[in-house]
């Protein structure tokens, strides 16, 4: 899908590379304390190395992307702020309502109530189609 955005992503156990196999996007790259060490272009043949800890955006351009992506670790462990391995379901409820500044309720939502939510859709693309799944979207492959 053109121009569809994963949420951002870390390996808590593993540097990665990515190398783009075909399309091209955008992807960026945030280190610790949140300075931006890559944000840029990357098209087919070309790839980053990605170290662990680093937080990963990946934005599809006008003809989607694709890519695969190799870690350094057989059993590497990947976060998300959103979907099945989202961090935020592992944090304690109370710490959630004072980092957002909202109540019990809003906190569970936000803790559960994004299961499968991986990808953020273009708005013109939500508009014209129901229900994508990762692999009709952005098209990634991930060897461990």
């Amino acid at each position: 899908m053109q121009r569809a955005m994963s949420v951002p992503w870390w390996r808590m156990n593993a540097h990665s590379i990515m190398y783009v196999t075909r399309g091209e996007g955008r992807v960026e790259v945030v280190g610790d304390e949140g300075r931006n060490m890559f944000n840029g272009r990357l098209r087919e043949g070309q790839f980053i190395v990605i170290p662990q800890f680093y937080a990963v955006v990946r934005e599809a351009g006008d003809e989607g992307m694709e890519w695969i992506t190799f870690t350094t670790s057989d059993l590497s462990l990947q976060s998300s702020l959103a979907g099945r391995n989202s961090v935020l379901k592992a944090m304690p409820e109370e710490v959630v309502r004072a980092a957002y500044k909202i109540d019990q309720n809003e906190a569970q939502e936000v803790m559960r109530n994004r299961e499968r939510d991986t990808l953020i859709l273009p708005t013109s693309s939500i508009r014209s189609s129901c229900r994508y799944n990762q692999a009709d979207i952005i098209q990634g492959v991930q060897v461990e």
